[in-house]
């Protein structure tokens, strides 16, 4: 099972109501969003929806 809390803890932090994203803000979390990414879990979800297209 894939934990997606640190990267929906980002998503609530930094994306407003209307879907806009703080970049300013969130390039402080850069590093964080980098680890989860390099952890394997973007690279799984994207071969996923690769797969059922």
């Amino acid at each position: 099972m894939i934990d997606f809390e640190p990267w929906d803890r980002l998503l609530r932090l930094y994306v407003d109501r209307q879907g806009r994203v703080n970049y300013i803000a969130w390039k402080t979390e850069q590093p964080q969003a980098i680890a989860f990414c390099n952890s394997g879990v973007c690279q799984n979800v994207l071969n996923r929806k690769t797969a059922s297209l």
